[in-house]
């Protein structure tokens, strides 16, 4: 099985979660009248749930955190930055679904 390079899998969260996320949101929300709006959960259970599964796999080989080093600070602040918008539709999918999500384990 071809394996992706840390590169390529922070692409991939990158095209697949965070940039579609808006597209999705628009897409489950039917609207029912003007004051109200129904919204199908299972679409957006099944998004988090993928993303859970692809971010896990992702941060279990990539060191997000690197030595602070001049050379890999780069790198580190822009997984810093992906890291954040994942953490933005996180919470942001599971707030539509009623969920508050924690802020420490």
């Amino acid at each position: 099985m071809f394996l992706l390079t840390p590169l390529q899998e922070e692409w991939a969260l990158l095209f697949n979660y965070i940039l579609p996320y808006r597209e999705l949101v628009q897409g489950t929300v039917v609207d029912v009248n003007k004051t109200r709006a129904k919204i199908h959960t299972h679409q957006v259970c099944s998004f988090l749930i993928t993303l859970s599964r692809d971010l896990s796999s992702y941060y279990g080989r990539v060191r997000v955190l690197l030595e602070p080093r001049a050379h890999l600070l780069p790198v580190m602040f822009a997984r810093l930055h992906l890291m954040k918008g994942i953490q933005q539709v996180m919470h942001n999918g599971l707030s539509l679904l009623g969920i508050h999500p924690i802020t420490q384990m």
